[in-house]
């Protein structure tokens, strides 16, 4: 093998190992990005499912006040 065969082998080697590590590095950027995407997704699920809860809880307290209000209207109904 001559040597300007031999260089030209070397420089193909390292180009395909160059190219393998950034395929590498691509899929690892892409992995992270999903990662991050579904925590972002997780995180707003949960915000909304907390905002619907929170609504519901204040439904129900209206509605505790609202019967302990007739309630205490039926035993003394004349405290107007």
């Amino acid at each position: 093998m001559t040597l300007s065969a031999q260089v030209r082998s070397l420089s193909n080697a390292s180009a395909d190992s160059e190219s393998t590590v950034a395929v590498t590095l691509g899929l690892i950027c892409c992995a992270i990005l999903m990662c991050l995407l579904s925590i972002a997704f997780a995180y707003t699920s949960l915000r909304d499912r907390r905002k619907r809860l929170e609504v519901k809880l204040q439904h129900h307290k209206d509605v505790e006040k609202f019967v302990e209000t007739q309630a205490s209207l039926l035993k003394n109904p004349y405290h107007i």
